[in-house]
C-alpha cells in the first residue's frame, strides 16, 4: 500500500506574511502622514509616545532604568528610522543598545541602585 503525499500550501504562507506586513506599512504610512502635519513638540509627543514602552521593556530587562534619556536619544533620528524602529524589537533594541554604550561612555554605566530614582540615603 503507497502513502500518498498530499501538498502543503507553501506558496500560500509568503502570501499570507506579505498580507500580515501590509496593514502594518499602511499604519506606518498613515502615521508619517500625521506627522507631517504636527509640529516639532507634536512629532516628538507622538513618537515617544509609541517609543517610550517598548524601550522601557528593554531596559528593564537590563536592569536598566534610562527610558526618558534613551526615548529622547532615539527621538533625534529621522522619523523614517523611527518608524521603522516601531514595529521592529530587534532593531529597537539594537538602537537602544548604541544609546546605552554611549551613555555608558560619557558617565560610567548606572547600576540599578545608581539610577534615577534611587536614594541618596541608605537608612531608607
Amino acid at each position: 500500500m503507497a502513502m500518498r503525499m498530499v501538498p502543503q500550501p507553501a506558496p500560500a504562507q509568503p502570501a499570507q506574511a506579505a498580507q500580515q506586513q501590509a496593514p502594518q506599512t499602511q499604519g506606518q504610512l498613515s502615521l508619517a502622514a500625521q506627522l507631517e502635519n504636527l509640529d516639532e513638540e507634536g512629532r516628538r509627543q507622538t513618537l515617544g509616545g509609541l517609543l517610550f514602552p517598548n524601550i522601557k521593556d528593554i531596559l528593564e530587562a537590563k536592569g536598566r532604568t534610562e527610558a526618558g534619556k534613551i526615548t529622547g536619544m532615539l527621538l533625534d533620528l529621522p522619523d523614517n528610522e523611527i518608524l521603522s524602529l516601531i514595529p521592529r524589537q530587534d532593531l529597537l533594541a539594537d538602537k537602544v543598545q548604541e544609546a546605552l554604550d554611549v551613555l555608558d561612555k560619557e558617565s560610567g554605566p548606572l547600576t540599578p541602585a545608581e539610577g534615577p530614582g534611587a536614594s541618596v540615603n541608605d537608612d531608607d
